[in-house]
């Protein structure tokens, strides 16, 4: 049924303004059909905004959005604390060059450095995976001189669960952009049927008052959507 997105658009726009006609016709109305109510107004304006909300795509955009903000948060958190894990080493080390070289290759910081430094989120968590499998008790004691040390390093090892976490929401919110795409399309569908309906029988109800049947004239509508409206008028 539906086109273009810019044709969507315009659909969209007549059914809202179809719905506000509706909505202040509507003690009228009900003469032509029993059932319509302030719930059914109240209902159908429920549905074109929601119907917008996911034509635009707030709806997948917003999860999707704050998804990232997460990921996005606790992967710099992760990045400082291994950047800072990596000067630590430098300076306990900074007299024993073959220690230092050989902590920081074990930890995994040669293979792993360059690319964490462009937001590999991958790299980091395979960093951070090596570095609590590696983080052995002898490097662990050179490490830690005070609580301080001792909370760094536990804090530390929670970050590859914590990147893990919202690296997983993420991408299953990406994944689900499809199913968000679909569903609209189904939402789109069920409202312009919906509305076709009442213009259908609005326009019966008004056949002898051009000017309101004009209100539900969805074709009229579309093309003058400024004239068509009574909040125009």
């Amino acid at each position: 049924m539906t086109t273009t997105a810019t044709h969507d658009l315009d659909m969209l726009m007549a059914c809202k303004i179809v719905t506000e006609n509706f909505a202040v016709n509507l003690p009228e109305l009900k003469n032509a059909n029993e059932t319509w109510t302030e719930e059914t107004v109240v209902s159908l304006m429920n549905r074109v905004e929601r119907a917008f909300n996911y034509f635009l795509g707030m709806e997948a955009n917003r999860e999707s959005a704050l998804a990232r903000n997460k990921l996005n948060h606790i992967q710099a958190q992760a990045l400082r604390a291994v950047v800072f894990l990596k000067t630590r080493i430098e300076v306990i080390y900074a007299l024993d060059l073959v220690r230092k070289n050989q902590v920081l290759d074990r930890l995994g910081f040669k293979a792993y450095l360059k690319a964490i430094y462009e937001k590999d989120t991958g790299m980091l968590l395979e960093l951070l995976g090596n570095i609590n499998k590696n983080l052995t008790e002898d490097i662990r004691k050179d490490l830690i001189r005070n609580e301080a040390d001792r909370f760094f390093i536990e804090r530390l090892s929670q970050y590859a669960v914590k990147l893990q976490k919202a690296n997983l929401s993420r991408t299953s919110l990406l994944s689900a952009r499809k199913a968000i795409t679909e569903q609209a399309g189904e939402i789109y569908n069920e409202l312009l049927l919906e509305v076709l309906d009442i213009c259908s029988e609005a326009t019966a109800y008004y056949r002898d008052k051009p000017a309101k049947a004009k209100l539900f004239d969805f074709s009229f509508i579309i093309k003058n959507p400024l004239i068509a409206s009574v909040s125009a008028q």
